[in-house]
């Protein structure tokens, strides 16, 4: 995983498409508008998102996208890398409004990379989004889980030093814990 993180948003000089693609009305990444295409049975609209490493390594990439029904469940994406072109699918019709991780690719230093959107698509009626794309930058969110084992142990280990040993930490995972309410939770230490 590489340190080194670039986004590229698509009101930026580093995106660019081709087709017919629209602004939206809804907000996506940083509350700005997203780009929308209706989708077809061959690419007719493509996006692209250009960027280039200073780094030689392999850097994770991720979509933004505002996800909703009517969305592809198969939109296409083509990452440019080291002299290679891997297509991944992404349905879009879930897991949007955060970093959506398309996989891990090598880049080479100074050299550009690509991630192309197409609007090539199985289902009709469909959209695909074009928001922004990110590169590197290892996962680039604390996970709910590490944030709930944080708020579980920090009233009650406060100035004490947590030590995990062993090839476990099971330990430490907290476990969601019901109150009499049937809507509401606590966590525990277990």
């Amino acid at each position: 995983m590489n340190a080194q993180e670039i986004i590229v948003m698509h009101n930026q000089p580093e995106y660019s498409d081709l087709g017919p693609w629209l602004d939206s009305y809804s907000t996506g990444y940083q509350g700005q508008p997203y780009r929308y295409a209706i989708v077809s049975s061959t690419a007719t609209a493509t996006a692209t998102w250009t960027f280039t490493p200073t780094i030689s390594g392999r850097y994770a990439v991720y979509a933004w996208y505002y996800p909703s029904d009517n969305r592809a469940p198969d939109a296409q994406y083509l990452i440019a890398h080291s002299g290679d072109v891997t297509e991944v699918r992404v349905d879009q019709r879930v897991h949007g409004l955060a970093w959506r991780y398309i996989g891990t690719f090598p880049f080479l230093a100074n050299a550009p990379g690509k991630v192309m959107l197409t609007n090539q698509s199985a289902f009709t009626g469909a959209a695909v989004i074009a928001d922004a794309m990110r590169v590197g930058g290892g996962s680039g969110r604390k996970t709910a889980m590490a944030r709930l084992q944080a708020q579980a142990l920090a009233p009650s280990r406060a100035g004490k030093k947590l030590r995990a040993t062993g090839p476990s930490t099971r330990a430490l995972r907290p476990r969601c814990m019901p109150l009499a309410s049937p809507h509401r939770a606590t966590i525990a230490t277990t």
